[in-house]
């Protein structure tokens, strides 16, 4: 898979998740309570820095899906951290 093909994968999963807030339901109150995290997935995240990490382990799951998905081999088991390190980023 190219470089290109990876960048819009990781634009698209960035740009699917939002640091807000959402409605979450109470077990045994019948009104919901406003609660901080990622709207799209319902995850409940109280700091920056853990909205990072979950935004983090989005984007890894997605970029080993498509290497998974664009692998020609019958054994298809290329893992994230194995296959990152022989794409060829720009330079600064």
């Amino acid at each position: 898979m190219d470089r290109a093909r990876i960048l819009e994968v990781v634009r698209n999963e960035f740009h699917k998740h939002r640091f807000d807030f959402y409605q979450e339901s109470v077990p045994g109150s019948r009104r919901p309570i406003t609660v901080p995290g990622c709207t799209i997935c319902k995850m409940r995240v109280n700091t920056m820095s853990q909205f990072v990490d979950h935004l983090e382990e989005k984007v890894a799951a997605a970029v080993e899906r498509e290497l998974n998905r664009s692998s020609n081999t019958e054994n298809a088991a290329c893992r994230f951290p194995v296959a990152i390190n022989r794409i060829p980023l720009p330079s600064r």
